[in-house]
């Protein structure tokens, strides 16, 4: 499949193509197909950069029945005056 390694293989749910994730941090796809008594692999290539997720779920992304890729990416532009608000003890606000 790769000649520079990879992890996290996932089957498409068509059956016929292969994602794993490339040590850069690419999600990588590979077309593959049964030829008689073989395996033919296509050319691998970018799907989309991921993002390494910490947390305990094994696998960075998911692929939908229907082929969407539901994954962590980075985030594009830059984030700027981000302002977070915390709010506690929320619940005596809302007694009478």
């Amino acid at each position: 499949m790769s000649s520079a390694a990879g992890a996290y293989p996932r089957w498409g749910r068509s059956g016929r193509e292969l994602f794993y994730r490339a040590p850069d941090g690419s999600l990588m796809s590979v077309p593959v197909r049964l030829a008689a008594s073989s395996i033919d692999l296509g050319t691998p290539s970018v799907v989309m950069r991921l993002v390494e997720a910490a947390g305990v779920h094994p696998y960075p992304y998911d692929v939908a029945a229907d082929g969407r890729i539901l994954a962590l990416t980075p985030a594009s532009g830059t984030v700027q005056d981000l302002t977070l608000t915390v709010l506690m003890n929320w619940q005596a606000a809302l007694k009478p």
